[in-house]
């Protein structure tokens, strides 16, 4: 006698009707536990509201009409930074954002991924392949194949193959039920991670006011994740836990490696500054530096504007010569 199998089929055809039906019901949020898959409790009529669908309908089709007029804003003044990309605060407000982006994406990449830890079966469990599918694509009830608990589509109402599972009182899985994603993290770090792409859309904000264009790809890319999560986690699809788990750890990489390659260029651009400085002006001495002030050679560095305006030694751009990024630089003394 065979095992349990596996096999693929067509998803049954009343999951595209539109509007989606309200069953079943969103799950209450997780438990106050104080650990890692939950370590602080959500408020019911938040975690409630938030599953309403108009909520990420009507923010995401906000953000779209918003983001294309101020692109045609941006065009209208030839892309010229907004007066607040000016500010002193600017930058470092955008680092902050990134790291706390970043730290965010890490923690959520981290619990998901002991959600996954606690909840795989392994190559070598009893029931094979199918052992791992069960584990991975039904993600509510205790662990074990056949003790899932899913949704009856035909009664509507939540049940288990194995008699001995009950749900809760009101026909609910039971939230205290371990080894299956739901319970191990998705719900709660799923919830936040869905709220966090309304946060996300500065991103976009930050980039327009530095009198840029935001790409067409970002801008259905944010008003899409919100989407894509709100669905996920409404209707509790399993695949969901995919997004959260890759998702966050793309973010995490991507934004740590870019502030990282902030960090390496502003130290760079002082260690030069100082260099140049000791160089030109210490070396050399400020009598030569007046009366040879081109003596330094053309397009030793970019620096853009890092260089103080009372450094010894002051870029001044080539009138006539120009590097392929257009930032060819002369170096010349102040004394």
């Amino acid at each position: 006698m065979s095992g349990p199998q596996v096999y693929f089929s067509l998803p049954p055809k009343e999951l595209f009707t539109f509007p989606p039906a309200n069953l079943p019901a969103s799950l209450p949020p997780p438990i106050k536990e104080r650990t890692f898959r939950a370590p602080f409790g959500i408020s019911p009529w938040l975690f409630n509201v938030a599953m309403r669908p108009e909520v990420p309908f009507l923010f995401a089709a906000t953000y779209i009409l918003t983001v294309f007029a101020l692109n045609a804003v941006n065009r209208q003044r030839n892309h010229k930074p907004w007066w607040i990309a000016r500010q002193p605060f600017f930058k470092p407000f955008v680092v902050l954002h990134n790291v706390v982006l970043a730290v965010y994406s890490f923690a959520t990449f981290i619990a998901m991924f002991r959600a996954f830890k606690h909840t795989w079966p392994g190559f070598d469990n009893p029931n094979g392949l199918a052992g791992i599918a069960d584990s991975m694509c039904k993600i509510h009830g205790p662990r074990g194949l056949g003790d899932a608990a899913t949704y009856n589509t035909t009664i509507n109402i939540w049940e288990s193959k194995n008699a001995l599972i009950h749900m809760t009182p009101n026909g609910n899985p039971d939230p205290t039920d371990v080894g299956r994603l739901w319970n191990e993290g998705l719900a709660f770090w799923g919830w936040i991670f869905y709220l966090s792409k309304f946060y996300e859309v500065l991103d976009t904000f930050i980039i327009v006011a530095k009198g840029k264009r935001s790409a067409t790809l970002q801008t259905y890319h944010h008003a899409g994740a919100m989407l894509c999560m709100w669905a996920g986690m409404r209707y509790m699809s399993p695949p969901i836990w995919m997004f959260v788990f890759i998702n966050s750890f793309i973010h995490a990489l991507m934004v740590r490696f870019l502030n990282l390659l902030v960090l390496v260029r502003y130290m760079l651009t002082t260690g030069t500054v100082h260099l140049l400085h000791s160089f030109g002006y210490q070396r050399q001495g400020p009598q030569r530096c007046q009366a040879r002030p081109h003596d330094h050679p053309d397009c030793a560095v970019h620096l853009g504007r890092k260089l103080r305006r009372d450094s010894p030694v002051h870029p001044v751009r080539h009138p006539d010569r120009h590097s392929v990024q257009g930032s060819c630089h002369r170096f010349v003394c102040r004394g």
